[in-house]
């Protein structure tokens, strides 16, 4: 039963909804912030383009399944709001235990009130549960890519001059992509093969500074473009412009106070 004064949703709305919950929420000023709509969107887009690969790899996959699952593994986040990375590793355990009740509760509201919606046969609590869980092929293919995304946000951050964002750029190799085996052990095979987005290398940051290879600030249309030594995020500023335009690159949205 809903709850009185519980706010409720309609799928026609979903998309709305996820421009409104900001990407890095603790961090005041990111200059080029995102939010759920286009981290989602672009999670896709670069899914689009690894496909062919992972399917040689993984003819089995559902692919209709796995889109449908990236669409609403941050639809909790429409409750919840988006809890970084950098947030949850200063969590407590009974933190951390009550974000994920929390997250169970959203999903339990979501499900209620996008119910009647037909979904292509694909029952949308299950969905956000295996994201949740990310304990199959399908939703941990959908986390690591899901981390890519996170770090080359936080990437572009930084090279802009932001450099709050140097935590979650250190943060991400430490705890996520120093660990893939562990973290996502069903896709042991995709790591061991030589395509170059999923190597366990994602970026060296004490090389990049050393030879004094920092990106001018803030972005432009030529500074974008110039090559760094991250593949990852090379890939992800070419999906960027290939799908959503240059712009969502270079126009700063946020400032530091004078």
């Amino acid at each position: 039963m809903r709850k009185k004064n519980q706010k409720s949703f309609s799928y026609r709305n979903y998309e709305k909804d996820l421009e409104k919950i900001i990407r890095y929420p603790k961090f005041d000023v990111m200059f080029y912030r995102t939010d759920l709509k286009i981290h989602v969107q672009r999670i896709i887009a670069m899914l689009e383009e690894l496909l062919p690969f992972i399917l040689t790899m993984h003819p089995e996959l559902d692919v209709y399944k796995l889109f449908w699952m990236v669409w609403f593994h941050d639809a909790p986040e429409l409750i919840t709001g988006d809890v970084s990375l950098q947030a949850k590793l200063v969590m407590s355990q009974g933190e951390l235990t009550e974000l994920s009740n929390r997250e169970e509760l959203a999903i339990e509201i979501i499900f209620d009130s996008y119910s009647r919606e037909d979904f292509f046969g694909y029952n949308i609590k299950d969905l956000m549960l295996e994201a949740k869980e990310k304990k199959t092929l399908i939703s941990q293919l959908a986390s690591f890519v899901d981390k890519v995304d996170g770090f080359c946000e936080a990437f572009h951050e930084l090279l802009a001059g932001n450099n709050v964002f140097a935590e979650p750029v250190w943060n991400y190799p430490l705890e996520t992509f120093g660990h893939l085996k562990d973290k996502y052990p069903l896709l042991v095979n995709l790591f061991h093969s030589d395509h170059f987005f999923f190597q366990k290398h994602i970026g060296c940051l004490q090389g990049f500074y050393q030879k004094g290879r920092i990106a001018p600030k803030p972005h432009d249309k030529e500074t974008v473009t110039r090559k760094t030594e991250f593949p990852h995020y090379e890939f992800w500023k070419s999906v960027t412009i290939k799908n959503f335009g240059i712009e969502k690159l270079i126009v700063q949205k946020e400032f530091f106070d004078a």
